[in-house]
């Protein structure tokens, strides 16, 4: 099996066969994210995600995945990492929390999945999660967060421009850092958060 699996969707499908000690003593994989809120108008059509991964991990799929070895990813190279080091992360909703409102996001499909690497050669993820619409309302306001409460991987907000919303220049998007979060093994940890917000038509 691919270590990169190993590193990512097999230590999610079998947290018994893992040391409490060993495995879950820090998280094994790193991404730095970024939201850009799609938008109809008022009206919410997605959330558009990018992942930067750490070093190891982006070397890790770089040599599992790509064709070429040299780090050079092709089409053929993205479906196989979507089918074999992605999809199975809906079984955890991508560890994306949203809602609108107060009331859950409820995602749909997933569009547009791409992979590059960055000009420091981490791997980027970069998709879409299509949610029911929902229509336009008086006020509105879209709170999202992306946390493993496992803790095998940590998620941290971009330091640069981690938010923005697209089609709707009356979106305001503030980044919310450090938010106290509750995990089964660990207790108190924390993860970040955006709120949005935008009026009605």
């Amino acid at each position: 099996m691919h270590r990169a699996v190993l590193a990512l969707i097999v230590l999610l499908l079998l947290p018994a066969m893992l040391s409490p000690t060993a495995a879950r003593a820090h998280p094994h994989v790193w991404i730095e994210h970024k939201l850009d809120l799609v938008m109809d108008g008022a009206t919410v059509r997605g959330l558009h995600l990018t992942w930067t991964f750490d070093e190891m991990y982006s070397s890790m799929i770089k040599e599992d995945y790509t064709a070429t070895k040299d780090g050079r990813i092709g089409p053929a190279d993205i479906k196989r990492i979507e089918r074999e080091a992605f999809s199975n992360l809906a079984n955890y909703n991508y560890f994306v929390e949203a809602t609108l409102d107060g009331k859950p996001v409820k995602f749909t499909k997933v569009e547009a999945f791409d992979v590059r690497v960055d000009p420091k050669g981490r791997l980027v993820y970069d998709f879409t999660l299509v949610i029911d619409k929902i229509g336009p309302r008086a006020a509105n306001e879209l709170k999202y967060a992306v946390f493993d409460p496992e803790y095998f991987i940590e998620f941290a907000l971009a330091a640069q421009a981690p938010a923005k919303a697209t089609g709707n220049t009356a979106v305001a998007c503030t980044p919310v850092r450090r938010v106290p979060r509750s995990s089964p093994q660990w207790g108190t940890l924390s993860s970040d958060r955006i709120d949005c917000r935008w009026p009605g038509p």
